[in-house]
């Protein structure tokens, strides 16, 4: 897997992390306003945001920026999963439906991809910033 594309899957990783800690620190009550905006859980999921947008800017390096969107909807799956694990939230056929179809989407994208332009003009865009690498151009 290039790595660009596994900082941006990582990017998401993190967003979906952030994304929960963020909905425990709103279901719980606080004595105060400020306690209810600086306290640990939101500092951390702000945090984790700002590491997020790093990551997909250095992603972004070796990346087309076409493909960031598909990537970046696999957050969906993230947080059902994570949702599910950390926060007990049941995971409904209509959330495994909406998941699958997504999954199912950015399958077709690249499958269309692939077919339409050849594997070759997709590696040459992924490494376009790094034209010392040889590329070998494959078509279907």
């Amino acid at each position: 897997m290039n790595k660009y594309v596994f900082l941006l899957i990582l990017a998401v990783l993190v967003s979906s992390i952030s994304q929960i800690i963020l909905k425990k620190s709103a279901s719980k009550t606080y004595k105060s306003i400020i306690k209810e905006y600086l306290n640990v859980y939101v500092i951390t999921g702000y945090g984790l945001m700002v590491l997020s947008t790093v990551l997909v800017v250095l992603g972004l390096k070796g990346v087309p920026y076409k493909n960031e969107p598909i990537i970046e909807s696999l957050g969906y799956l993230f947080v059902m999963i994570l949702s599910n694990r950390l926060l007990g939230e049941k995971i409904t056929k209509k959330k495994v439906l909406g998941n699958v179809l997504i999954l199912v989407g950015i399958a077709v994208y690249y499958i269309w991809w692939f077919w339409q332009f050849g594997v070759g003009v997709f590696l040459t865009e992924c490494q376009e910033k790094h034209r010392h690498q040889i590329v070998t151009k494959f078509t279907f």
